[in-house]
């Protein structure tokens, strides 16, 4: 039985050798998108009940008032929407952490994970973090690059 040049590149190109890590890659690529609109809605509704005189702090002097405004300016419905998304992205995280990466392109995906999971890292700008966070910071960002350039 020969093996032609085709097969063999099937084989052993990224995507047939990491193909399940790349597809749950994609989709969270696809999950971050699609948090960001409810993030931006419960972001904008959270400043609005602010901006009418509510805070947390109100949760301890009337717990019945406070829920009641949420319910009002609507930043509980913003929450629980966001929320179901960020727990579609929990549960691709969960698939994509036992892979085992074989390929640069596996391996940019477990940092596409990490840089969701650890986003904090990222939304601060560099002079606020402590020098260990910024080392792994940019050690994630470059196994992210060499990974998105290797296919």
């Amino acid at each position: 039985m020969s093996v032609s040049r085709r097969m063999l590149t099937r084989i052993f190109s990224p995507e047939a050798q990491d193909a399940e890590l790349i597809a749950l890659g994609r989709e969270l690529d696809s999950l971050f998108i699609e948090v960001a609109g409810p993030e931006a809605l419960l972001a904008e509704r959270e400043a609005v009940w602010r901006a009418a005189g509510h805070s947390y702090a109100l949760i301890r002097k009337n717990r019945a008032r406070f829920w009641r405004s949420r319910l009002k300016f609507g930043v509980d419905a913003a929450a629980i929407e966001r929320n179901k998304l960020l727990d579609r992205i929990d549960a691709v995280h969960a698939r994509i952490r036992p892979i085992e990466p074989r390929t640069f392109a596996g391996l940019a995906v477990k940092a596409q994970a990490t840089r969701g999971y650890a986003r904090r890292l990222w939304e601060e700008s560099e002079a606020d973090l402590d020098y260990d966070q910024l080392l792994i910071r940019r050690f994630v960002d470059e196994v992210y690059e060499l990974g998105q350039r290797s296919h």
